[in-house]
């Protein structure tokens, strides 16, 4: 038998210059996901068989799932288990009503009493409360919280581990104010026991005495509350700072959900919920593309601050010193902020009308929050955008197309070579496809993109934007998937008069590379043009 050299076989490194983009990394997967339900009126609008609160769970990366859901502070819950099939989705129904959805949010696990009017507190927003979920999976899952209510939807996007950190601020919107019973909060969960938090909020909150810092203790699926006092737009919790104490022996990540439940345009009579599931600040980037919708009311002026518009953007800063630059498709600067503190905020709002601004390129010199807010007619949703930098995004996302909303639009982008003419062939916008349930593809025709020449990134026509059913059908699964680099995309999905929901399904992180042998539980490789990827082999092969 032939014995090689152990000292020259048992370890050696290789390093790799990877010249091609891996196309194994999906979107907002994971195995693990941490959510803090937030609270929802119950004035506006029904909850019921059709319209209910549920979770929307899709089987990634050719395996079944088999997926658990807890809610591990709250022991009258009872844990679900069930299996995902692999490309397929289920729609784990929560609540089919008010009181149904009350027992969750407002469970009896620390007695904390359940509402007994429409305010959306509970009168227990000072305290720990049993709310936060768990969902766990033995193979790659993505999550979406759909709250379906007739009058009032959203989706919050759950992000996975990239929805867990140490370090936060929250965005909100702050020039609308909302229905009377509504009001905007926070909602933060922990991942562990004895987690310390340290919330510096920046206005006056239900049930604190002052607007100053405090400090929290959270058990494992524990989650606070920080209610806005009432629904003023002054009132809005915007760039409130929560952060782990590591000092304190805590450094157990939390996951915060924003909520701003039915807000109002100025000089409209619609109300909807806008919110998401947020990032912490180390997954943040300083440069942002926001795809306009053409739909939500419009207001024609020059003002490039417009509370009468429903299409805004939303910054929210992270650090002193924050300037930010919103241009747009031209490459013509429409405003550059005033120097931001950390949690300054910071907006400006579209005019679609014009034809410039059908997309707008937000960039600064320190990282921030980007909030996107949209619709159809005065009916609006909201979603936390994902960065644009060189290695963010998915080559394939999936997602469900519900049935109990007319409408849906793709925001769909992706970065294009800035050293070829735009429309050569081996341009990455050139490789998108439509994958259906059964296996069978089409192509996303490359007309059907517009070069947004300040970004460096390709996205879809205001005209193209709108899915019929004949191409992404209702009720079914569809998976969009890129042979050449990551994208972005978003979907909104709303009915004028009615509602409107609005998320991102892309990864808001860079692309860590990775590895994993066949039957292995162990990585595959992932990375991103002109990585360099060290790799290590240990153990002598014997012939």
């Amino acid at each position: 038998m032939y014995n090689p050299n152990p000292l020259f076989m048992n370890r050696f490194n290789v390093v790799i210059f990877l010249l091609l983009v891996s196309n194994l990394l999906t979107a907002q997967i994971d195995k693990e996901f941490w959510f803090a339900i937030p609270k929802e009126t119950s004035g506006h609008g029904a909850i019921n068989e059709t319209n209910n609160v549920s979770f929307k769970i899709t089987a990634m990366g050719g395996l079944d799932a088999q997926v658990k859901i807890s809610m591990p502070a709250n022991p009258s819950f009872v844990p679900r288990t069930f299996t995902v099939p692999t490309g397929n989705s289920r729609i784990e129904v929560l609540a089919t009503s008010f009181p149904q959805f009350e027992q969750i949010y407002a469970n009896p696990a620390l007695l904390a009493p359940i509402p007994t009017n429409d305010i959306a507190t509970t009168g227990f927003t000072n305290a720990p409360n049993g709310r936060g979920f768990l969902i766990e999976s033995n193979n790659d899952i993505s999550v979406y919280y759909d709250y379906d209510n007739l009058w009032n939807r959203d989706i919050f996007t759950l992000k996975g581990s990239n929805a867990l950190g140490t370090d936060f601020y929250t965005p909100f919107q702050n020039i609308w104010t909302s229905f009377a019973f509504a009001r905007s909060n926070i909602d933060i969960v922990a991942t562990e026991d004895n987690t310390v938090i340290t919330i510096e909020p920046t206005v006056l909150c239900d049930g604190r005495p002052n607007a100053l810092p405090f400090n929290i203790t959270l058990n494992k699926g524990e989650t606070y509350s920080l209610v806005a006092k009432d629904n003023n737009p002054a009132s809005r919790p915007a760039g409130t700072h929560i952060y782990v104490r590591k000092d304190m022996g805590s450094g157990s990540p939390i996951a915060v959900t924003v909520n701003d439940d039915s807000v109002q345009v100025t000089g409209q009579g619609c109300r909807d919920i806008v919110g998401d599931q947020i990032v912490p600040t180390n997954i943040l980037g300083m440069k942002y593309l926001v795809m306009c919708g053409y739909e939500a009311t419009q207001f024609y002026n020059t003002n490039v601050q417009e509370s009468r518009r429903g299409e805004q953007v939303f910054v929210c800063a992270t650090q002193p010193g924050t300037i930010v630059t919103y241009q747009d498709t031209s490459g013509t600067i429409l405003r550059t902020s005033p120097s931001l503190n950390a949690g300054g905020v910071d907006y400006m709002s579209p005019n679609v009308l014009i034809p410039a601004q059908n997309a707008i390129y937000v960039y600064s010199n320190k990282p921030i929050y980007v909030f996107h807010i949209t619709g159809i007619g005065c009916e609006v949703g909201g979603a936390l955008l994902p960065p644009i930098t060189d290695c963010t995004g998915s080559p394939e996302v999936s997602f469900y197309r519900s049935s109990t909303i007319d409408k849906l639009t793709l925001n769909l982008m992706i970065p294009y070579d800035l050293t070829k003419p735009f429309d050569a062939a081996d341009q990455s916008y050139n490789f998108f496809r439509i994958y259906y349930e059964d296996g069978t593809s089409v192509p996303i025709s490359s007309t059907w993109f517009e070069p947004i020449k300040p970004a460096g990134w390709a996205a879809l026509k205001f005209e193209t934007r709108d899915m019929p059913t004949s191409l992404i059908p209702k009720n079914q699964d569809v998976k969009i998937v890129n042979e050449k680099d990551f994208f972005h995309l978003g979907i909104t999905n709303g009915t004028n008069a009615f509602t409107y929901k609005y998320g991102y399904f892309s990864s808001y992180n860079n692309a860590t590379p990775k590895a994993q042998v066949a039957g292995i539980d162990v990585p595959f490789i992932t990375a991103c043009f002109g990585d360099t990827i060290i790799l290590q082999a240990k153990g002598a092969l014997d012939n």
